[in-house]
C-alpha cells in the first residue's frame, strides 16, 4: 500500500482520510482510555490523549515515530510505502535523516488495542509540505502559489511552468493563533484553559458564569496572523499567479486573506490535501523506478 501521511503539529492526515490528534499519553486515564492504544517495545500509548508536543522542529520530534506508526496500523494492511513531509525550508538539510529515522527498522511488531500486527515498512520518500497539496489540485494552474496554513508553520511554495520555483517556511500557524486565544480568554475571564481545549470551544461556543463568550475579539488577532502572512507573500508573484489556499487553518483565515489576495482559490478537501498529494507523489515516483 502507497500511503500518504502528514505528520501535522496539530493533527496527523493520512490520504485514506484518516485524521487524529498530534498527542499521546503513556498515563491511562482514570475513567478508561477513550482512543486507541498502540503497544510497541513493551510500552502503551493512548492515542489522542495527552498534551500536544510543543518541539514544531519537525524533523526532530519526538512523538513522530509513534504517530506514525499508528497512522500504518490503522490500515488494513500489513506492507507499505510511505510518504511524508517536512516544512520546505527545513526539507533540503533534514529530508535525509528523517527518511533513516523512520526508516531505522524496516519491521515493527505491535499491539494496536490489545491485536498483535506486524507492520513491514519497504520505503519511504520525504517531500516538501504545501508542494505536496499542489500535486493534489485538479486542473492546476501551471503559476501558482500554494499557502499552507498548519498548525506549527505556514509553508509558501511557487511553481513556474509546473516546477517548484521559490519557497520558504514561517515559523507562526494555528497553534500560535489558538494560543492568543486562550492567553485573551484566560486573562479575562481568570480562567485555566488549555491549548488543547480552544479548537472545540470555539466550534461549541463557551459560557462563563452562564453567559455566553462574545467571540469577536478573535478578529483582530486573526488579522494579525494574516498581516504577518502577507509580509511574506509580497516577496511571491500573488498578482500574477493563481494562489491557493490549503491546510488546517483555511476555513479560519480564508475570509482575511481574501480581502488580501483576491482571487484567492480554497482547495477543495484542504484538511486532507498533502497527505494525498504525498500519495500521488509516491505513485508517480515508485512507478518510475520500476
Amino acid at each position: 500500500m502507497i500511503l500518504g501521511i502528514d505528520l501535522g503539529n496539530w493533527n496527523i492526515k493520512t490520504s485514506e482520510g484518516d485524521i487524529f490528534p498530534s498527542r499521546y499519553t503513556v498515563v491511562e486515564n482514570i475513567l478508561g482510555a477513550t482512543g486507541d492504544s498502540l503497544e510497541y517495545e513493551g510500552i502503551k500509548y493512548y492515542i489522542k490523549e495527552g498534551k500536544l508536543e510543543n518541539n514544531y522542529d519537525k524533523a526532530n520530534k519526538e512523538t513522530n515515530m509513534i504517530l506514525f506508526l499508528y497512522a500504518l496500523a490503522i490500515q488494513k494492511t500489513n506492507y507499505f510505502k510511505a510518504v511524508v513531509g517536512l516544512p520546505v525550508l527545513a526539507y533540503k538539510n533534514n529530508k535525509d535523516t528523517f527518511r533513516e529515522k523512520l526508516l531505522e527498522n524496516k519491521v515493527y511488531n505491535l499491539k494496536l488495542n490489545g491485536i498483535e500486527k506486524t507492520i513491514v515498512i519497504e520505503d519511504i520518500i520525504v517531500f516538501p509540505e504545501g508542494a505536496g497539496a499542489y500535486f493534489n489540485i485538479q486542473n492546476r494552474a501551471k503559476n501558482a502559489i500554494v499557502i499552507d496554513i498548519g498548525g506549527g508553520t505556514t509553508n509558501i511554495v511557487s511553481f513556474k511552468n509546473g516546477k517548484l520555483d521559490k519557497y520558504t517556511t514561517i515559523a507562526k500557524g494555528m497553534i500560535e493563533l489558538y494560543n492568543r486565544i486562550r492567553e485573551c480568554l484566560n486573562s479575562e475571564y481568570t480562567l485555566k484553559l488549555e491549548l488543547e481545549d480552544i479548537e472545540n470551544l470555539m466550534k461549541e461556543g463557551l459560557k462563563v458564569d452562564g453567559k455566553e463568550v462574545n467571540w469577536s475579539f478573535v478578529k483582530p488577532i486573526i488579522n494579525d496572523l494574516v498581516n504577518e502572512l502577507m509580509n511574506e507573500l509580497r516577496n511571491f508573484e500573488i498578482r500574477t499567479s493563481t494562489v491557493y489556499l490549503t491546510g488546517g487553518g483555511s476555513k479560519l483565515l480564508r475570509a482575511a486573506l481574501r480581502n488580501k489576495v483576491p482571487g484567492l482559490v480554497l482547495v477543495e478537501d484542504y484538511l486532507f490535501s498533502n497527505a494525498k498529494g504525498f500519495k500521488n507523489v509516491g505513485v508517480a515516483k515508485w512507478k518510475e523506478r520500476e
